[in-house]
């Protein structure tokens, strides 16, 4: 009995191993036309056992990619034509997740087993490769999602043009998607055509990949016209953003004529007072409408010049000391909350560190609620109210795109772009009052007359004699505009000889390591910028800021896909 069940299996085992489904001969005929779309005749020779070929083959063609830069790029698949055996065959097409599967064949009929040998006849476009030395064909002759092994392949390149054979580059890579093994060979056929083929079978998995290199300007590249074109058509969220961006726009600008425009500006003439009112602070702050860290920065100096407080510097270091029983009779509402916080107690003192960072924030938003109570509405508007309608169509322009293919680029442009513009109209809707632009007016003459230097041009202004008293009156203004280094540059000119020489002069309300006139030089070079620093140091909380050629692989170009039986 065992000597029977042996010979039958020794007459069945060539049957057997002669059943596998396999792909014979893979050959693909790729022309490439003058306008750069590819013309490609697959001629596929399969043998079927009517196990996974039973109907026919399908044919996957990846239609979806991304470019260098991320945008979505989608290339035509048209099939021009099917044949089984030298005859039409019925065909059918459907589309994948990232791509186009062709079935050849018709669900209503079986293939009989034995070999068949069918020809696809298709086009693509978008497939070639523009460089700045080159222009190249790096296309996935055979995909590596094949399911069946691939005996032989043989892959030819005809070009539109005629070309010297030391001109062109050619590559060739097999395996696994990712690798780049060279189990194949290139040669130049002509002077426009090419060929590759295998030198083993390839698995099921494994795919070819050619690449061929040719000198630039011999194909003409796509217009900017057609690129731009093809690029909204393929990141169809690009104009879902480009209308919601476009439609914002138009609303600020609708806004911004009808409240954002500044009332005219009157005559500039300097002024040897303040506007009447405003302390220092206040005045930075009715300038750019906003409240910042100079307007915090003139507020402490003003108090310490109204005899409020000391500043001690030693060397980076800053520290505040409250003056005790100084009348406060001369203080604003702004700067008393800022005391109040900062150093409530008669014999207070801070250290200007961020280990107080809570008591300088609640002081400056102190000083900022001030601030806003008395000018915001009667020297400017913010009209903030206008900038929620075109905030919610950029939101919801990114809704809509958020169900369209668009590459990271298209989004990472369009949030730089709107985070642009809405923080660009924020600045702009900012309008004076007709009485703040008076004010305005005149904290700009003012600044001209704290920012002028050249004693002819305060000769001609006419203006009156710079008194120790009047230079500190007006130096935290001066810190305010961001003219103090003229200021103590004017003042260190013109004060006189023998308060110079005699008595002298230091400024009661700073200690350091600077005296006398050297102290005045240092007021109007580095404290400035030293103290303000240290300011913003002390209001932050502590960890809150901080400092071709070879190069190819099997499945890197376009085209490929695979297929398999149905």
């Amino acid at each position: 009995m065992s000597h029977r069940l042996g010979i039958l299996a020794a007459c069945l085992l060539p049957l057997l191993a002669g059943a596998d489904e396999r792909i014979l001969e893979y050959r693909s005929d790729i022309q490439v036309l003058e306008n750069g779309q590819l013309t490609v005749r697959e001629t596929i020779r399969v043998r079927s056992e009517g196990r996974n070929i039973q109907r026919g083959i399908y044919r996957d063609f990846p239609t979806d990619y991304s470019d260098r830069y991320g945008n979505h790029v989608r290339v035509d698949f048209v099939p021009l034509s099917v044949q089984r055996n030298g005859q039409p065959e019925a065909w059918h097409k459907q589309n994948q997740s990232n791509g186009v599967r062709l079935y050849a064949g018709s669900a209503e009929r079986m293939l009989p087993p034995g070999i068949h040998e069918y020809e696809l006849v298709f086009m693509s476009n978008r497939q070639l490769g523009f460089f700045s030395s080159h222009d190249e064909l790096y296309f996935n002759a055979v995909g590596n999602g094949w399911a069946f092994p691939i005996d032989h392949v043989q892959v030819t390149v005809t070009l539109p043009f005629a070309v010297p054979a030391a001109q062109l580059s050619l590559d060739v890579y097999t395996g696994a998607y990712g690798q780049n093994q060279g189990n194949a060979f290139a040669e130049v056929v002509s002077e426009n055509t090419v060929r590759f083929e295998s030198s083993r079978t390839l698995q099921p998995g494994e795919g070819l990949t050619i690449a061929v290199a040719w000198p630039k300007g011999l194909i003409a590249e796509p217009e900017p016209g057609q690129r731009i074109s093809w690029f909204l058509q393929d990141n169809a969220a690009a104009i879902a953003l480009l209308l919601g961006f476009l439609a914002a726009l138009a609303w600020y600008l609708w806004a911004w004529n009808r409240v954002g425009r500044d009332p005219a500006k009157g005559v500039i003439i300097p002024r040897f007072q303040a506007p009447a009112g405003l302390s220092p602070a206040a005045c930075r702050y009715v300038k750019d409408m906003a409240f910042g860290p100079k307007a915090f920065t003139a507020a402490i100096i003003s108090l310490a010049v109204k005899g409020q407080l000391l500043i001690e510097e030693g060397g980076k270091d800053f520290t505040l000391k409250r003056i005790p029983r100084a009348p406060i009779t001369a203080l604003t509402k702004g700067e008393l909350a800022a005391l109040s916080v900062l150093l409530p107690g008669q014999t207070s003192t801070i250290r200007m560190d961020n280990v107080n960072h809570e008591r300088f924030q609640k002081a400056r938003q102190k000083l900022k609620s001030a601030l806003k109570s008395e000018y915001l509405g009667r020297m400017f508007h913010l009209n903030s109210i206008y900038l929620a309608p075109p905030i919610l169509m950029s939101v919801a322009a990114a809704v809509i795109a958020a169900f369209y293919p668009g590459g990271p680029p298209v989004w990472i442009a369009y949030l730089l772009l709107s985070l642009a513009l809405h923080g660009l109209f924020a600045f702009l809707m900012r309008a004076p009052t007709p009485a703040g632009r008076i004010v305005m007016d005149e904290i700009e003459g003012f600044k001209k007359y704290l920012d002028t230097a050249e004693q002819d041009r305060l000769d001609r202004m006419r203006s009156p004699a710079l008194t120790p008293e009047v230079f500190e009156t007006f130096l935290p203004y001066a810190y305010a505009l961001g003219v103090e280094n003229n200021w103590c540059k004017r003042f260190a000119r013109e004060i006189p000889e023998e308060v110079r020489q005699q008595t002298g002069y230091h400024p009661g309300w700073y200690s350091g390591r600077f005296h006398g006139m050297n102290a005045i030089g240092h007021l109007g070079d580095s404290f400035g910028s030293s103290f303000s620093s240290a300011i913003s140091a002390a209001s932050t909380p502590p960890g809150s800021s901080s400092g071709s050629g070879g190069g190819g692989s099997s499945g890197g170009g376009g085209g490929g896909g695979g297929g398999g039986g149905w």
